[in-house]
C-alpha cells in the first residue's frame, strides 16, 4: 500500500517544538535525494525527539519512496512494508485513525527558534495512535463480549 503523507509543515512548531524554515525543508529533500539506499521509517513517540540515528528495522513500517515540498509542506510518499509493524499501521489507516508522520533529523536549534538541518535519519511514524487502537480493541471485545451467543439470537428472533 503506497500512500502520500505530510512529515513537516514550514513555519509550524512539532510536537517536540522544531519549527522547519524552508531552508531546512528544502535541506531535508536534498539529503533524501541523494541518499544511495532506502529510507526507512518506524513506529516512535512523536513527543520524543532522536533517541538514535539509527531505524530499528524490527520496528520498520514504511520505505519513503519520494520527498518534496509542497507549498508550505514537506511531503513523502511512503510504501508500507508487509512486516508487523507495518501491518499495524495499515490496519490503523483501515480503520480510519488519523497518524501522524515526523521527519527524525540531527540538528540544532537556531537563536530565532528554527531548525539547522545536518542530517535525516528517518521519517517516523507516530506510535501514539496505539492509545486509539487499544481503546478500539478493547470496545470490540467488550462488544462481542455482550452479544448473545449465536442459538439465543436464534430464540430472540422467533418471539
Amino acid at each position: 500500500m503506497e500512500i502520500e503523507v505530510t512529515i513537516c509543515r514550514i513555519g509550524t512548531a512539532d510536537p517536540i517544538r522544531n519549527v522547519y524554515d524552508l531552508s531546512a525543508a528544502d535541506a531535508m529533500v536534498h539529503q533524501f535525494e541523494k541518499l544511495n539506499q532506502p529510507l526507512y521509517g518506524q513506529l516512535a513517540p512523536m513527543t520524543e525527539g532522536p533517541t538514535s540515528g539509527v531505524v530499528n528495522l524490527s520496528k520498520a513500517t514504511h520505505v519513503v519512496k519520494s520527498m518534496y515540498v509542497v507549498g508550505r509542506e514537506v511531503r513523502a510518499n511512503i510504501k508500507l512494508l508487509d512486516t508487523p509493524c507495518g501491518r499495524e499501521v495499515k490496519l490503523a489507516l483501515e480503520l480510519g485513525f488519523p497518524l501522524s508522520f515526523k521527519p527524525r533529523v540531527i540538528g540544532q536549534l537556531r537563536s530565532n527558534s528554527t531548525f539547522h538541518l545536518s542530517s535525516l535519519v528517518s521519517v517516523d511514524v507516530d506510535s501514539n495512535f496505539y492509545s486509539h487502537y487499544e481503546r478500539h480493541q478493547r470496545l470490540i471485545s467488550l462488544l462481542e463480549s455482550m452479544s448473545l451467543p449465536p442459538e439465543s439470537k436464534t430464540d430472540s428472533a422467533q418471539l
